[in-house]
């Protein structure tokens, strides 16, 4: 989306690396950059603990590297992202676009509204209850074989992205 909007320095206010979800979420976000023939850079990459206090002070220390957009590995991480952005006076999202990741209930009524990635927590609880049961029902035969379903996110477009702004937007980026 934010590629799509024309962003080239996208920030990633990333989650633990030592956590599944910390290290696939950047790997998206590198794999996203690399198809478009973007090199990463590392002074646009900070992780933290999904935390309000971490999402406003890694937002912070990735400022001075000018990014016109960030993708925050988590719901209450973009919080304090945005309030991060309000703080060094940025308004979002004409100086700079924020993509939060996860449950879009807990960014649904921050002003400005978040866009955010949406996973789909509820219908992976029903899959997740459905299998055990039908397991249980058949018995729970060691010869079954394992069942993956992988359930696609959502984007849900609210207010916090925007084109970059042509005097944002650093000469040859």
């Amino acid at each position: 989306h934010l590629l799509g909007l024309g962003h080239r320095r996208i920030a990633h206010i990333a989650g633990p690396a030592d956590r599944d979800t910390g290290r696939q979420r950047r790997r998206g976000y590198e794999d996203a950059l690399a198809e478009a023939g973007i090199a990463p850079d590392p002074r646009l990459v900070a992780a933290g603990d999904y935390s309000f206090d971490a999402g406003r002070a890694l937002l912070a220390q990735l400022w001075p590297a000018r990014p016109t957009a960030v993708f925050v590995g988590g719901d209450v991480m973009a919080l304090g992202a945005l309030r991060a952005a309000r703080d060094l006076g940025l308004r979002v999202p004409a100086d700079l676009s924020l993509v939060a990741f996860g449950d879009p209930d807990a960014v649904r009524y921050a002003t400005p509204g978040v866009t955010t990635v949406d996973l789909p927590v509820v219908a992976a609880g029903r899959l997740a209850t459905e299998m055990v049961l039908r397991r249980v029902g058949d018995g729970g035969g060691e010869a079954e074989a394992e069942e993956v379903r992988h359930l696609e996110p959502t984007l849900l477009v609210r207010e916090t992205t925007a084109p970059p702004s042509p005097d944002r937007t650093p000469a040859g980026a």
